[in-house]
């Protein structure tokens, strides 16, 4: 059966294909990332629903006017202490002009001087000013304390009240865990229904469709559905699962390329033998053992690993041994033999004949 060839091309047009490629990936993880997120977009529940099974709103309603009361109640003490403030002042002023007048009154008994009725009254009215003052400073004194006593009766009632909704707060804490949880598997649920689907069918068709001309987006396809579905269970999966959980897939992984290695070698696909036996040729080495081809004008030259070492003889025109069979001394594996159509000497583990183009068998592996 005549053997499907695919052009490779130049290396600008593969380079375009695989950056095209790359940016379809891209855009498709992108775009499931749109659809996931729509997704989780999903309303939860709520800790304020939950709570209120759990704590009436008669208490909250009453904690709330206590702790209002208690910052009115601490308006009014900074209100007094404001006041207190004003009157030290006006205290402190009264008596340095008390004191300026009782000397200038010892200064005039001193000279033998009476007092003037104006200055007389000027003491007696700083005298009561400041007394006015004691005495409303007293009184703003006893207010505060007051106001203070209510301040720490009413905290011992918030004290209680929070220490009560505390209590009844943590079953409720404990149902919108467990809800929140439940919420999350769904979601999970939700989105690998979405992708994994999507992942499954481009594993398919990667298995199917890797070698062929539509390849690279199948490639594409694949990365992104494989890297969505890492992402969505990373996120959703507890931490210490999810390690188990990557370590897992690590090993398929790993255990499905070492399978694929192995199969060829123990059964390869023949454009992989065509692949291997091509170079082999190129090197002048039996494709099978890799012991040097030792035909035609290279066959006294020492072969190395990096090709021929020593002088190389000039081509002549039909090397008396080039139009004969050759079959490798080490392992006895056929290497040229006559075409069957042409009857001249091809390549026996290559399709075509270099003289006619005939094609032969698929090669096998020995």
């Amino acid at each position: 059966m005549k053997q499907q060839r695919t052009q490779r091309g130049p290396w600008v047009h593969r380079l375009l294909i695989f950056g095209f490629g790359v940016l379809l990936t891209v855009l498709l993880v992108w775009l499931l990332e749109f659809v996931v997120s729509d997704i989780g977009g999903w309303s939860g529940p709520k800790l304020d629903d939950i709570e209120r099974k759990y704590v009436s709103q008669e208490t909250l309603d009453n904690l709330e006017g206590l702790e209002k009361e208690m910052r009115a109640l601490q308006v009014e003490i900074d209100d007094q202490r404001e006041i207190q403030g004003i009157l030290r002042t006006s205290t402190e002023n009264s008596r340095e002009t008390m004191g300026q007048l009782v000397d200038i009154h010892k200064l005039n008994l001193e000279k033998d001087v009476k007092p003037t009725q104006v200055e007389q009254e000027a003491l007696a009215e700083s005298e009561a000013r400041f007394l006015e003052n004691q005495k409303r400073f007293q009184a703003a004194n006893e207010k505060i304390a007051g106001l203070s006593e209510q301040q720490r009766g009413i905290a011992q009632r918030v004290a209680g009240l929070k220490e009560e909704i505390e209590q009844k707060r943590k079953p409720a804490k404990e149902e919108y865990d467990d809800a929140r949880e439940l919420h999350s598997i769904k979601v999970a649920a939700l989105k690998l229904a979405v992708i994994v689907p999507l992942l499954l069918v481009a594993a398919w068709f990667l298995l199917k469709h890797r070698t062929g001309a539509y390849a690279p987006i199948i490639y594409a396809a694949f990365g992104a559905t494989f890297w969505e579905t890492g992402a969505v269970m990373f996120e959703h999966f507890p931490r210490e699962y999810f390690k188990y959980i990557a370590i897992g897939a690590a090993i398929v992984i790993v255990l499905g390329v070492l399978i694929h290695l192995i199969r060829l070698l123990t059964a390869p696909r023949s454009e992989w033998l065509i692949s291997q036996y091509k170079d082999a040729y190129h090197k002048r080495r039996c494709p099978v053992c890799g012991f040097p081809i030792q035909r035609g004008r290279f066959k006294d030259l020492l072969w190395t690993r990096r090709g021929p070492r020593g002088i190389l003889p000039i081509a002549q025109a039909g090397e008396p041994d080039e139009d004969q069979a050759y079959t490798c001394p080490s392992c006895g594996q056929a290497l040229y033999t006559a075409c069957a159509q042409c009857g001249k000497m091809r390549h026996a583990l290559l399709p075509y004949c270099q003289h006619c183009g005939a094609e032969a068998q698929a090669p096998t592996a020995n």
